[in-house]
């Protein structure tokens, strides 16, 4: 959590200040989180740890890092790409970004076979959860088809498939799940099946995901005549409940709803449009 925090001050300030000033930044951060640890000798219910300060300063450090290599001339095509579509880049961090937390990777033979259990011991596949993996990763696979074109696709869209696999394989506490590898396998194949006229193809998307969240969001369909209580705090569950679930659930939402915004703005909509039909189905949803 104390990395991700910090992550954006260092970009920011190589954004605003050059990659000259990396290194000042870099030392500014670890100032300003010593400086917030010594204050929180005298703070109430607040332990000082030198571990958080050391976090703090490679998140800065890594912000510094990404932001450097985002303002230089990048070679690479395949980032050149992600660096044209800064939108996309983005939604694809955060689905990474949900799957893949804490980001802790650990070397267990134990781990690994717990993480594998579900799949070798062949449990059920829930429908929800199945569709709901099938229509994220075909997503995925209409955002790298704007950006690097149908041939690549095919090569790309399996390669983050099994990053991903191996990711819930070597980060602690993450497991691997028979929805996840079923579903990522559908939405290959309904991908190439998928029309090869663009505009009907993402047209096909944008439904698809659209639905996918109205599912998520109503899930389990079990209404009350009494409603429950409307909630209006951003980020409440950051500040009452478990950070990590929050992180989590942060990412994901992030995730969809960026996802369905890119999608409509690529059937044609403005973004200002976009943004309020998405927010028009949240609220639909919420009531």
């Amino acid at each position: 959590y104390n990395i991700l925090l910090y992550i954006p001050l260092g970009f920011f300030g190589v954004c605003a200040f050059g990659r000259r000033m990396a290194l000042p930044i870099t030392l500014a951060a670890a100032a300003l989180a010593t400086g917030i640890e010594l204050a929180q000798f005298y703070d109430q219910g607040r332990i000082t740890s030198m571990g958080d300060v050391y976090a703090d300063t490679i998140g800065c450090g890594v912000g510094v890092a990404v932001a450097s290599v985002v303002g230089a001339e990048i070679q690479w095509p395949l980032l050149k790409q992600l660096r044209h579509d800064p939108a996309a880049a983005l939604v694809l961090v955060m689905w990474f970004g949900y799957r893949l937390y804490p980001y802790v990777p650990v070397s267990s033979v134990h781990k690994y076979t717990r993480a594998l259990a579900p799949v070798l011991m062949g449990r059920a596949l829930p429908p929800i959860a199945l569709a709901r993996f099938t229509v994220a990763w075909i997503c995925i696979g209409a955002i790298l088809d704007a950006l690097y074109g149908g041939r690549r696709v095919r090569i790309l869209l399996p390669l983050l498939i099994v990053t991903e696999f191996v990711g819930q394989i070597l980060i602690i506490d993450a497991t691997l799940q028979p929805a996840d590898i079923v579903g990522a396998g559908f939405a290959f194949a309904i991908w190439l099946l998928l029309p090869r006229a663009g505009e009907w193809r993402y047209a096909i998307v944008t439904i698809s995901f659209a639905g996918m969240i109205i599912i998520a969001r109503l899930e389990p369909f079990v209404f009350n005549a009494t409603p429950h209580p409307f909630g209006w705090v951003p980020f409440a569950s950051f500040m009452r409940g478990s950070v990590s679930v929050a992180m989590q659930a942060f990412c994901e939402k992030f995730f969809q709803y960026a996802s369905l915004i890119w999608l409509l703005r690529h059937v044609g909509l403005r973004i200002g449009l976009a943004t309020a039909l998405v927010a028009a189905l949240l609220f639909v949803t919420s009531w």
